[in-house]
């Protein structure tokens, strides 16, 4: 198997999980690959590769309950690689271009 393979079989998501014992607190985003993530204020940011559909998200979920409170369209190429970053009010995602949200 290679990368590509393994990409495309395993998409589980995002899970929280308590800090205290390590048990599962929320899961959000099954059946999508979700990478990479970030944690801003109070915003669990992640990008969502949807290999199905060609299309890739900015995904903004609530951390104490994993709910997804925003997704933003920002490409239809899941094989792009993306980093991401949340300094304060705003998140950085940088891919093919560098690009800046404000929550």
């Amino acid at each position: 198997w290679g990368l590509r393979d393994f990409t495309l079989t395993l998409r589980p998501g995002v899970v929280g999980l308590q800090t205290s014992d390590g048990s599962l607190r929320w899961h959000s985003l099954v059946g999508l690959l979700a990478d990479p993530i970030t944690v801003g204020t109070s915003v669990v940011w992640t990008v969502i590769k949807d290999y199905d559909g060609g299309r890739v998200y900015l995904s903004g979920l609530e951390a104490g309950s994993g709910l997804e409170q925003i997704r933003l369209e920002i490409g239809d190429d899941p094989s792009v690689l993306y980093q991401i970053a949340a300094r304060g009010q705003r998140v950085y995602l940088m891919g093919e271009s560098l690009r800046a949200y404000g929550y």
